[in-house]
């Protein structure tokens, strides 16, 4: 190869270079030294941590030529590797949500379930009897006033509890209907805990409930 393209761009940024990798598709890639004794094989070492849990892809562009200037196919790899998992979950000192005082009524929070879309992080909860949904662009909720308003459309006389959400763009298909509504929701009656789980969608994760589905409901 000649060496002076077979390049890699210094710092985790938008992709450059003629060999690049990356964990989010090539979105962004992380930078780093490339280096050679032979002109043959090359190795790529990372600038900075890589992120744990993650799966790294590596492409070659054409920019990458031989000796006699010959640019080589480009090459992106199928899978790629994966860095190890997380030793040790890390408590974070500003914990969100309740900031300490009554632990009764509204000032409960049970059951959370947290997704990440797009720049908004949502988390649904329980209050003690019914399930509350706040939206932030800030991991820890900052701001939000709390209580979280209550999730609504649903059934009056279920009380939604336990809720496990989850989120799809393009919609829901379900028992041979399609639903625009991206976000999907699980969830149980507070009281009594022999009553089925039921299932609803949403379009912006307050739910208004329009499908809802019977399943054999055991306590445990």
């Amino acid at each position: 190869m000649d060496p002076a393209t077979v390049t890699v761009q210094a710092n985790d940024d938008a992709c450059s270079g003629s060999v690049q990798f990356s964990r989010d598709g090539f979105i962004s890639c992380a930078g780093g030294v490339i280096n050679t004794s032979d002109n043959t094989t090359f190795t790529l070492t990372h600038a900075a941590t890589l992120f744990n849990c993650n799966s790294y892809r590596v492409r070659v562009t054409i920019d990458a030529a031989d000796a006699e200037g010959t640019a080589i196919a480009a090459y992106t790899q199928s899978i790629g590797f994966a860095t190890a998992d997380d030793p040790a979950w890390t408590e974070y000192s500003g914990n969100p949500i309740i900031p300490g005082g009554p632990t009764d009524g509204v000032d409960r929070a049970y059951y959370p379930s947290v997704l990440k879309v797009g720049d908004t992080y949502h988390i649904w909860y329980g209050d003690g009897l019914n399930t509350r949904h706040a939206a932030s662009t800030y991991a820890n909720f900052t701001d939000i006033s709390f209580p979280a308003p209550l999730i609504s459309g649903l059934d009056g006389e279920y009380q939604a509890y336990h809720p496990n959400s989850l989120y799809n763009a393009p919609g829901w298909d379900i028992g041979g209907s399609f639903y625009s509504g991206p976000f999907l929701m699980y969830y149980t009656d507070s009281d009594p805990w022999s009553n089925p789980l039921r299932m609803a969608h949403s379009e912006d994760g307050n739910f208004l409930e329009r499908y809802w589905r019977l399943f054999r409901s055991e306590r445990i």
